[in-house]
């Protein structure tokens, strides 16, 4: 696939996957066949950051802005999903919100209307980085 060119991304309907090695940690993130970003985990390491060395510059500007009939609200990545609140998951979340505006977030626990234990939730108030 010619990955400089937003028409033969358009045209191509495979599905692509991206892993990164983020120390502890791993990211993924995933091309859909019609041309939607999906991230897993947003962790990054002192040497790499997937999101801003690679996502950001070489992906996002080839794939579509995701909108489903009736919301008004399009994006530049369909998803984003944390697996569990540790900082090698998640250690760009915020970057991520601002910058790609996730059309879905998921997270462990994140549906009040499910059976589960209230004290589950991930309380994101209470989740912070450590400083450097």
């Amino acid at each position: 696939m010619e990955w400089n060119n937003k028409n033969a991304w358009e045209k191509n309907k495979e599905l692509h996957i991206w892993i990164f090695d983020v120390g502890r940690g791993l990211s993924a993130f995933i091309r859909t066949p019609h041309n939607y970003g999906i991230m897993i985990d947003c962790g990054c390491s002192e040497d790499f950051n997937p999101f801003t060395d690679f996502i950001k510059p070489e992906l996002l500007p080839f794939l579509d802005s995701y909108n489903e009939e009736g919301y008004n609200r399009s994006s530049e990545l369909a998803q984003l999903i944390i697996s569990h609140p540790h900082v090698d998951h998640f250690g760009e979340f915020m970057q991520i919100m601002k910058i790609c505006n996730p059309f879905l977030l998921t997270t462990p626990h994140s549906n009040p209307n499910s059976n589960s234990d209230p004290d589950e939730f991930v309380n994101w108030e209470l989740v912070k980085n450590p400083e450097g």
